[in-house]
């Protein structure tokens, strides 16, 4: 999954000419901010997979990553729900809808992305810890 996440990075990078204007410190909250993302649908994927079969996990994780991209331009742009996009998290993992990369985008910070990425990583691990704790495994 990384060397797919770094070949896209190369990719753009190669192909995109406003990330000429990117500082170092702006790419590394891109890449953060895309790879906490990923960590945190990763880790609601293995959440579901402990209450539910993992084909039904696996069509849940895609579906609520489509509905957050196709929802959060709504939200983005609304001025109301505003909380939404908090729940929408794997939205905001590219650089053009957190704020990190200068667009005409109605934006929130990349900075409050990386945060909330983490409180989503956190909260879903204690509840993995504690129903991996409860499930009996035989």
């Amino acid at each position: 999954m990384a060397g797919i996440a770094y070949f896209q990075i190369l990719i753009f990078t190669i192909n995109n000419n406003s990330w000429e204007n990117i500082s170092l410190t702006v790419m590394i909250y891109v890449i953060a901010a895309y790879y906490l993302g990923l960590f945190a649908i990763i880790l609601l994927q293995f959440y579901l997979e402990l209450m539910i079969d993992t084909t039904y996990a696996n069509t849940t994780v895609i579906i609520f990553s489509l509905i957050s991209i196709f929802i959060g331009n709504i939200v983005l742009s609304a001025q109301k729900g505003k909380w939404l996009i908090f729940i929408l998290f794997p939205n905001l993992m590219f650089g053009r809808r957190n704020g990190a990369i200068e667009t005409n985008w109605p934006v929130i910070n990349c900075k409050q992305t990386i945060l909330i990425a983490i409180i989503w990583c956190i909260i879903l691990t204690a509840l993995s810890l504690l129903k991996f704790k409860n499930k009996d495994i035989a």
